[in-house]
């Protein structure tokens, strides 16, 4: 199961990643990629830890949402 959750976070990571990149240099994070690295954090509370809660409703689905608006190279 845990496999299972980490492949279904791997995309996401990856999609962090270049957007990380896109902005690395600049003073203040883009307040979209900031979110994101947030929810993929409360993702993580949410599959493997479900027991401490997350402080925001979250799912694959709404990380999926959130990817699109990433910076436009970001978003693979």
């Amino acid at each position: 199961r845990d496999r299972k959750h980490l492949g279904d976070l791997t995309p996401h990571l990856a999609t962090l990643a270049a957007a990380e990149e896109l902005t690395r240099g600049h003073r203040f994070a883009e307040p979209e990629t900031e979110l994101y690295r947030w929810m993929i954090e409360e993702c993580r509370v949410w599959m493997f830890a479900q027991e401490l809660r997350t402080s925001i409703p979250i799912s694959l689905k709404r990380l999926d949402e959130q990817r699109v608006k990433l910076p436009r190279a970001a978003a693979v």
